[in-house]
């Protein structure tokens, strides 16, 4: 009898219920606070990379490039500078490619560099023997050229981030990525 009414006072006993209600509700406070942080720098990153994006396309539809520098290497200092230099150069990746026309942008389907498809998968392998339109020595799904492009053609400016998460909590890596396009004016050379 004794034991019986020593396990009914252990578990009539409440000392103790409040130390571990508070420590799971602040494990799941904590876990909400977390996911905000992270997502909210996330979204930072993602703000920048379009700013600077936007701006370095503002900066190079004029043709301009300082003397010491190459257009390409101007676009990406324009990037960094419009970043406040917050986002890894090193983990940065600048996608230049220009068309002569609005309507080959972003058109894969009937577009792509002409090839000789051996195995019929619609795209180069090893092997394969390709008809190098842009000049890149690489076969390509799109027939842009690299580069900044030249007076009046159109530019597509695509910027690429991997950043690291913070807490690990949701993931290992975010994949950043921005797009713009603009059509350069005209200017001479």
């Amino acid at each position: 009898m004794a034991r019986h009414a020593r396990i009914r006072r252990t578990l009539a006993d409440r000392r103790g219920a409040t130390a571990v209600e508070t420590a799971l509700v602040l494990m799941s406070l904590l876990l909400v606070v977390i996911g905000i942080m992270e997502f909210s720098i996330q979204l930072a990153v993602q703000a920048m990379l379009d700013f600077g994006a936007r701006e370095a396309s503002r900066a190079a539809i004029t043709g301009y490039a300082p003397e010491n520098m190459s257009r390409e290497d101007y676009i990406r200092k324009v990037v960094s500078d419009s970043t406040y230099s917050l986002l890894d150069q090193d983990k940065l990746v600048v996608v230049l490619r220009h068309y002569d026309s609005p309507t080959k942008i972003g058109t894969t389907a009937g577009k792509p560099e002409l090839l000789v498809d051996l195995n019929g998968n619609g795209r180069w392998d090893p092997g394969e023997s390709f008809t190098d339109s842009n000049g890149n020595g690489r076969w390509d799904p799109d027939v842009a050229a690299a580069g900044p492009g030249g007076s009046r053609e159109f530019t597509v400016y695509d910027l690429y981030y991997t950043d690291d998460v913070v807490t690990r909590l949701f993931g290992d890596r975010y994949r950043h990525a921005t797009r713009v396009v603009v059509r350069n004016e005209p200017y001479p050379g």
